[in-house]
C-alpha cells in the first residue's frame, strides 16, 4: 500500500472528526445558551 496515500487518507479522516467534534460542542453551546 502506498504510504503517501495512507498518510492522506489518516490526514482527512483525523479533519473530519475534528469538525465532527467541535460542531457537537457548537451544538451543545448553542442548546445551553437557548
Amino acid at each position: 500500500m502506498n504510504t503517501k496515500l495512507e498518510a492522506k487518507l489518516i490526514l482527512v479522516l483525523s479533519r473530519f472528526l475534528d469538525q465532527l467534534i467541535e460542531w457537537r460542542l457548537v451544538g451543545s453551546f448553542a442548546v445551553i445558551f437557548q
